[in-house]
């Protein structure tokens, strides 16, 4: 796995594909922790079925992220209102997402 520093990523802080990630702040342990989970998550579902389900299905996106953002050590507040402004996800769905997860 490679970790590369980059401040061209939109809106994101990192990104995570197949065995790269590239990071604003690649010291930043807990983001670290976050992307290298959804390599994992890349490996575990096939790299293309995971990037189609996480670009057009909502509710797997929301999953995955929960998960990393947990890892991540964020609160389920902080959570829901990441999803929310990431990803126009309401925050009453946030709650059953994160209570699931």
């Amino acid at each position: 796995m490679y970790v590369w520093k980059c401040k061209y990523l939109g809106r994101f802080d990192a990104v995570a594909l197949r065995w790269c990630i590239l990071m604003r702040d690649p010291t930043d342990e807990a983001l670290l922790r976050h992307e290298m989970l959804h390599i994992q998550q890349q490996r575990k579902w096939g790299f293309f079925r995971y990037m189609y389900k996480w670009l057009f299905q909502k509710e797997f996106r929301a999953k995955v992220e929960v998960e990393a953002y947990k890892l991540q050590g964020l609160s389920d507040m902080d959570i829901h209102l990441k999803l929310a402004s990431d990803y126009n996800i309401s925050l009453e769905h946030c709650k059953k997402i994160t209570s699931s997860a």
